[in-house]
């Protein structure tokens, strides 16, 4: 009986402590969603962001570069560089610039599109859930970073995108 009582109170610790991460440390959360199959970019999802590419090599890493980003989700760390994708890739960052730059795209303007279509799924799936919370889960440094690239991409304050979509 002794022995049961204890491995309770370990689970219940454990729980304790995954409920912690979760709501206290933004980016642990999407791994813990993903840990409980919560489907924040789970693989049954459609692709975040689908760029044209062209059919020549540049367009081939570029396909890479989106197949990394939508599957690994590197776009959620807010300090994200062209350094670490292309580590990634086992490329230099120059090449991902260079791709980019090929395919009419620069590398932040990419990112911040996977960005706040996170963070619009995420206002679809957790209507209630305060903005300041997703904008810090969709790999935004700050709110204002988030809200001048939302308003550019979407055309419309977060605000109302929320109001039409919901």
């Amino acid at each position: 009986m002794m022995t049961f009582v204890i491995i309770l109170l370990i689970l219940i610790s454990i729980a304790a402590l995954i409920s912690a991460a979760y709501y206290e440390t933004p980016y642990l959360k999407p791994l813990v969603d993903k840990w409980l199959n919560k489907g924040h970019g789970s693989k049954d999802e459609a692709p975040l962001c689908d760029f044209p590419t062209s059919d020549d090599a540049n367009g081939q890493m570029m396909r890479n570069i989106l197949q990394l980003l939508n599957e690994k989700q590197l776009y959620l760390n807010s300090s994200l560089t062209t350094s670490d994708v292309a580590k990634e890739l086992g490329l230099h960052r120059n090449q991902i610039s260079a791709c980019c730059n090929s395919q009419n795209l620069r590398f932040p303007q990419i990112v911040n599109t996977y960005r706040v279509n996170y963070a619009k799924r995420m206002m679809r799936q957790h209507p209630h859930m305060k903005l300041n919370i997703i904008i810090s889960e969709s790999g935004f440094a700050n709110e204002t970073s988030f809200y001048r690239t939302f308003k550019t991409i979407c055309g419309m304050t977060p605000a109302e995108w929320r109001a039409k979509k919901h």
